[in-house]
């Protein structure tokens, strides 16, 4: 009964930050990946293309979270797999972090780091230069990116191992 209860908790856990997500502001979330995501994660879900998420495609995608922490493969998340599995995805977030923002490549991330690349982004959104970011740019900003990249990898692509939270 105990292991059931614990099987169950973490797939409601983690089925719930998918409704979670989409649930937030009426769509309107503008979390790390911000509106455009909450299509990628909707697209993830859909794995049939239909429209719409049933309850068996987003039940598939908690039990997969699920599957990939239970290293020891016994249907039940012990508290030393849950430990692993955050850690695993907090050292790749890390990682990402790292190679995204430090220039010098010392390991660490300073304030001028952060400054200079929010500087790029602004200057690269501002496309018209008048040092204010307008609606229009955004939006071709975003098409801009999905022209270039495609589908978002994001959380949830190969080196994720697994559907978005």
């Amino acid at each position: 009964m105990k292991k059931l209860l614990i099987v169950g908790t973490a797939v409601t856990l983690i089925a719930g930050s998918f409704a979670t997500a989409f649930a937030q502001d009426n769509g309107k979330h503008r979390g790390h990946h911000g509106p455009h995501h909450l299509v990628y994660m909707f697209k993830t879900l859909d794995t049939d293309d239909s429209g719409t998420v049933s309850r068996a495609e987003f039940e598939k995608a908690g039990e997969g979270r699920l599957a990939r922490a239970d290293t020891d493969k016994d249907g039940a998340l012990s508290a030393a797999e849950i430990d692993a599995h955050l850690q695993d995805r907090l050292s790749r977030m890390k990682e990402r972090l790292l190679n995204r923002f430090d220039e010098n490549k010392d390991g660490t991330i300073s304030a001028a780091e952060m400054a200079a690349h929010r500087e790029e982004r602004f200057a690269k959104l501002d496309a018209n230069s008048n040092g204010e970011i307008e609606r229009k740019e955004i939006r071709k900003a975003m098409k801009e990116h999905h022209r270039k990249h495609g589908k978002h990898r994001g959380r949830g692509g190969p080196d994720d191992g697994g559907a978005p939270e």
